[in-house]
């Protein structure tokens, strides 16, 4: 049986220092410090990705007109225009040198008989002209004959071309220009014209002129 303890005696000398313990375990973390100084800045990060698009701005103003550009190439011609009127006839140019002389034509028709020569002394030659005057009822190109009864004669009717003969000679005129006498034929009764292809229009005047002469004994 164990006895009972006795009075606990005077503390002895330190003992010797005993191997070091197993660490105890860790202690809760203590309350943060106060902070420290701030530390150099340091290098830029690279830059971050770019934003998106944001919404457009209203419109600024009309800027001043820029300088004309430079000369475009020449567009192809374009169609040719309408004919413009006709300008003023010019002057007449110089006279061109004379040509060579042609040849020679054929023998025209024979004239009228020319008036006969002087008489002798007691004898006198007295002209009768009439003119007989007509009026082209149709156009034509042909051959035409037109009745002694279609002519007046100063306003009256005429019944024949009268004063017909030897002793004297007849001249057409139509429109007023003397004819030559194989384009025409005349007697007593009637008058045919050949207009060899020239038309002669409805409304022509046809003029008939018949000369006679006759002689007078004076002495």
């Amino acid at each position: 049986m164990q006895g009972v303890q006795g009075a606990r005696g005077d503390a002895g000398l330190q003992g010797i220092q005993g191997l070091r313990g197993d660490p105890g375990q860790r202690g809760e973390q203590g309350l943060p410090g106060p902070a420290g100084p701030a530390g150099e800045i340091g290098p830029a990060g690279p830059p971050g990705a770019p934003g998106p698009a944001g919404a457009p701005g209203a419109q600024g103003a009309t800027g001043p007109a820029g300088p004309p550009g430079p000369s475009g190439e020449p567009g192809p011609a374009g169609p040719p225009g309408a004919p413009g009127p006709a300008g003023p006839t010019g002057a007449p140019g110089p006279a061109g040198p004379t040509g060579a002389t042609g040849p020679a034509g054929p023998t025209g028709a024979t004239g009228p008989a020319g008036p006969p020569g002087p008489l002798p002394t007691g004898i006198a030659v007295r002209p009768v002209s009439l003119l007989y005057l007509a009026f082209l009822e149709e156009s034509t190109s042909d051959p035409v004959t037109l009745d002694a009864g279609q002519f007046t004669v100063d306003g009256v009717p005429a019944a024949q071309f009268e004063g017909l003969g030897p002793s004297a000679y007849s001249m057409l005129y139509v429109n007023g220009m003397p004819q030559e006498q194989d384009l025409y034929a005349l007697t007593s009764s009637a008058l045919t014209i050949d207009p060899e292809g020239t038309t002669i229009l409805a409304g022509t005047p046809i003029m008939v002129q018949i000369v006679n002469f006759s002689v007078e004994i004076t002495a």
